[in-house]
Formats: C-alpha cells, structure tokens, sequence
C-alpha cells in the first residue's frame, strides 16, 4: 500500500522558503488570487509491486492507467477551477542559488566580466534583476547543446564551489553553464514566459549597475 500524490495550498512565504532548497517530489502548478500557491506532491520512489508475477501483469494496465490519472490531476484542478493560474517552475540548482540569493540572502558571491572584473553585491538592490530570474522563467537541461563560444556574465558563487556563467553571444543569451571545479559543468537553458527576455543581458544589466555603484 502506498500513496500516489497529495495537493496542498500554501503561501508565497512558504514558497519562498522551499524554493531555496531541493523540492524533489513537489511541484508547484497554479497560483490564485489571494498569492496563494498550489503543490502537487508526489513519492519519489515508486514501485509497482503485487503478490506474484501473475498478478502483477493481471493488474499491469490498471496501474498505468491510475499512475496516467494521477499525472494528469494538476492539470484538471486549473481546469475546473477558474480562479487558478498555471505556473509551472524548475529547482534546478540554478533556480536554488538564485531563489537563496532573492529570498534567503545567505549566499556571499561576485559577479564579473572581463571589462571591469568581479563585483560584489555593494548597496545594489538584486530585486529588480533577481525578480527576472526566478518568476516567469524555468532553467531546462541542455544535455545535448553545444557550450556557447564567446564572453559572458559569470555569478561566481566561492564558498559554494559553484559559477554561472551566462553567455552572451547574439542568440545563446539564454543559455547558462554551471562549473564546479575544472571536470565537471551542465549546460541549462532558461525559458521565459514572455519569449522576449534575455538571462545573460539581466545579469549583464545587474552588472553594470554595480559597476557605476562603485564608481569605476
């Protein structure tokens, strides 16, 4: 016996604070009126078991069709219920870096080009750039894309071990590498709501305004 997903309403608060962590087996789908959210939770490890093999393939499309059922229920609340929203996020650990960024502020790091160097966070405000980065937006793998060629913004992030460089080369402006170390990257793509908005020329934007905060 086991369970195969719950709903549950929660405050943007929460959200917040869940959004700087790893939500494995949660998955915010719509949002309402009153900045309320809503999470589809699900187990993470599911195994399909019964009693003998027999029964296991007796029952076999019954549990396809009940998991499918189960998939689709997010879907059908937004559907049947018109004051619901779809929204749909990645927690990536992109999206975890900027969410602590944005919300939870216990992360030191620096952000550079090769025109000025690294710059820290100085009295800028990270909102305005930061609110771009993690609403409207979803960071997808991109295992099989070639790394851009070229310049880019890094977010450089040193008591995490971790950097983000955002490239910006004209077309791959939504592409971001993680790097740890020398051996080890992952390629992401950001996709925004809006089709129009660029990764690196926010970061390049937030750059410059911690350039002119320093006079340089």
């Amino acid at each position: 016996a086991g369970w195969l997903f719950s709903l549950a309403k929660i405050s943007e608060e929460t959200l917040r604070q869940l959004l700087c962590q790893d939500m494995s087996g949660m998955e915010v789908f719509a949002y309402d009126t009153d900045g309320n959210y809503y999470t589809y939770n699900h187990p993470t490890d599911v195994r399909y078991m019964r009693e003998s093999v027999e029964q296991m393939t007796a029952d076999q499309d019954k549990w396809s069709a009940l998991c499918e059922w189960a998939g689709s229920v997010p879907e059908r609340v937004v559907l049947q219920n018109p004051g619901l929203t779809p929204v749909k996020r990645t927690n990536t650990n992109l999206d975890i870096i900027l969410a602590r960024i944005a919300y939870a502020g216990d992360v030191k790091y620096t952000i550079s080009t090769t025109a000025h160097g690294p710059m820290e966070p100085a009295d800028v405000d990270p909102a305005p750039y930061l609110n771009r980065l993690v609403n409207g937006v979803t960071f997808q793998y991109a295992y099989d894309e070639e790394e851009p060629d070229g310049e880019y913004v890094v977010l450089d992030l040193p008591g995490e071990g971790v950097r983000y460089d955002f490239f910006l080369a004209e077309g791959k402006e939504n592409y971001v590498r993680e790097v740890h170390g020398e051996d080890y990257s992952i390629l992401y793509k950001a996709v925004f709501e809006d089709g129009n908005s660029k990764a690196s020329a926010i970061m390049n934007e937030w750059y410059e305004a911690l350039v002119k905060k320093s006079g340089k």
